[in-house]
């Protein structure tokens, strides 16, 4: 999932596309659609998690539900927690996870920010012009 976020960031813009290209490869755009399918939240609503017992993280405009992979962070649970209801995208992509890393995520994945409020993920038009494709 995180693979196709990323490419769909190489095309947002030149400069961006510099800055934030991935040493992952990138999936097919098509799995994209599956967004529309997730529960929407605001960034306000993500903020309200940010408690060892419930800690939610924004990645790529994905929102997950980390709160039983805390003890479980190689990097130990603080790290997460400093980004505990907030979006952690450069942090998690600073830190140069793994590919196991990234793949991991899929298993806390809960939703996707709503569309007002996304940075890389395309908007409900642009998927529907790309199914059009």
């Amino acid at each position: 999932m995180l693979e196709t976020i990323q490419n769909f960031v190489n095309n947002v813009s030149t400069t961006t596309n510099a800055w934030l290209h991935s040493t992952q490869e990138a999936k097919t755009s098509s799995s994209a659609l599956c967004w529309k399918n997730l529960t929407q939240y605001t960034l306000s609503e993500v903020s309200e998690h940010f408690m060892y017992n419930d800690c939610w993280l924004v990645i790529y405009d994905l929102v997950y539900n980390v709160t039983d992979f805390l003890n479980e962070h190689p990097g130990g649970e603080y790290i997460v927690m400093e980004n505990a209801g907030r979006d952690a995208t450069l942090a998690f992509r600073g830190s140069r996870h793994s590919k196991d890393a990234v793949d991991m995520l899929d298993k806390y994945l809960i939703g996707i920010l709503v569309e007002s409020e996304r940075i890389y993920t395309p908007t409900d038009d642009e998927l529907a012009l790309q199914s059009d494709s």
